[in-house]
């Protein structure tokens, strides 16, 4: 290989291609230099990364992660793996969509603007806005959304949601399909995992119906929305 590290640039996302033999010290500080040299290409828009060439440990990633966001400005959200890359290409538009408002994010001022994601939030993802967050999908397994308002999921919360941040008094946690997270926060509070009621589906007409977790008397309570209006 001639070069230790060379960039291939997709949509949104730039695949690594990476020397195998090359100690991971020097690979790493390679990586940095690289990025470097070509952050001005990036133009401070959020990019997703893969590797080639070389299997790296969970732990080898991260450290990649950790580097190029300490010396360089580029912004890298998230990490492809080979496996999944076909699934990526195949969502590439409406991630696109997403990476384009996260981009956005620091240039809103109006706390009435909700931030609107047009597809699932996979496994491994994780979306952050300080104003209301709407999904118009799912949140999966492994997935984390966290808003400093409130978050509304129209699909099922199988992931986290983290809500209120901000103005937690008033923040809620709304999931029209199954409430069913691996973990749920409103402002300082964490809320208990349910374990034998599935909230999100109505006992006498086994219809799906809204869940809504909120803040009442310092404790997150979780009713169904249609109890709440």
């Amino acid at each position: 290989m001639s070069l230790p590290v060379v960039l291939k640039s997709g949509k949104n996302y730039i695949t690594l291609v990476l020397d195998p033999e090359l100690a991971f010290p020097d690979l790493l500080q390679e990586i940095v230099t690289k990025f470097l040299e070509s952050e001005k290409f990036f133009c401070k828009a959020p990019i997703a990364i893969a590797f080639e060439g070389r299997t790296l440990s969970q732990k080898e990633q991260l450290q990649i992660m950790d580097a190029i966001a300490c010396y360089t400005s580029v912004k890298v959200i998230t990490i492809i793996e080979q496996n999944r890359m076909n699934e990526y290409m195949a969502n590439e538009a409406l991630k696109k969509m997403v990476f384009a408002q996260e981009a956005e994010l620091d240039q809103i001022s109006d706390e009435s603007i909700c931030t609107y994601v047009p597809c699932n939030i996979d496994s491994g993802s994780c979306l952050s806005s300080g104003n209301t967050i709407v999904v118009m999908g799912s949140v999966a397994e492994g997935a984390m959304v966290s808003s400093g308002e409130s978050v509304i999921i129209l699909g099922n919360l199988y992931g986290t949601a983290i809500a209120g941040k901000e103005v937690a008094d008033h923040a809620k946690i709304l999931v029209v399909g199954e409430f069913a997270p691996e973990n749920y926060k409103i402002g300082n509070l964490l809320g208990d995992i349910p374990k034998k009621k599935k909230f999100g589906l109505n006992k006498r007409s086994r219809k799906m119906c809204p869940t809504v977790a909120y803040i009442l008397e310092d404790a997150i309570q979780i009713d169904d929305f249609t109890n709440t209006i």
